[in-house]
């Protein structure tokens, strides 16, 4: 059996194979809250940290996102949450939580939504997936249904696919990356009401599982 390689650089090699698996060039890679902590308790007894594996992904110039409502959450959970004592999100990770947050307002400042798409009806299609992604009776559709951020987080990575650069530019500058592509979008994620949603829409946004070893 291979042995599994842990901390960052574990990590860093399942994640973005696994993005390259599915997408062709550099992705914009949108997180969801649940990301943020599994890959903070993953390396949480390693000699890196959760910023060491962010700037691993940018240094091999992958866009990272926070969208606003993600990022509302996640100062929720370093703000008020602990494990043993800690803080559940570190405040060097927060810190790098808000810079994916500027990274990505700095996007929406310097790209137009593409006029022929319904950005409303996208996003209220969004949101019908995720109320039925699962079965009735199955215990995510009863008792723990999708949350608001979870959808629009969704709605966030998926509507950013039809951002246009104006013209004559060909590419966007967000946090020194250039960006040519818009349309390849994945999304981190350790949430199955994610996952479901996503696999149902089956347009245009990818996931990629944070599964911690």
């Amino acid at each position: 059996m291979k042995k599994k390689e842990n901390g960052l650089e574990g990590l860093v090699k399942r994640i973005t194979k696994q993005i390259n698996a599915i997408s062709d060039g550099r992705p914009s890679i949108f997180l969801d809250t649940s990301a943020i902590i599994d890959i903070e308790t993953e390396l949480e007894n390693s000699p890196c940290s959760s910023p060491d594996f962010y700037r691993s992904l940018v240094n091999q110039n992958y866009p990272l996102f926070v969208s606003n409502e993600i990022f509302k959450e996640t100062k929720g959970h370093y703000e008020n949450h602990r494990v043993h004592g800690r803080r559940e999100i570190s405040e060097r990770t927060f810190d790098f939580v808000k810079r994916m947050n500027k990274a990505y307002k700095s996007l929406l400042s310097k790209t137009i939504f593409d006029p022929d798409v319904d950005i409303e009806l996208l996003g209220l299609n969004v949101h019908l997936a995720g109320r039925v992604a699962f079965e009735k009776g199955h215990k995510k559709c009863e008792r723990d249904e999708i949350s608001y951020c979870d959808l629009k987080l969704v709605t966030s990575a998926l509507s950013s696919r039809y951002l246009l650069v104006p013209s004559p530019k060909k590419f966007v500058v967000v946090s020194g990356l250039p960006i040519e592509n818009l349309n390849h979008v994945v999304v981190l994620s350790a949430d199955e009401h994610v996952q479901a949603t996503i696999d149902l829409l089956k347009i245009g946004v990818q996931m990629v599982p944070i599964i911690l070893e």
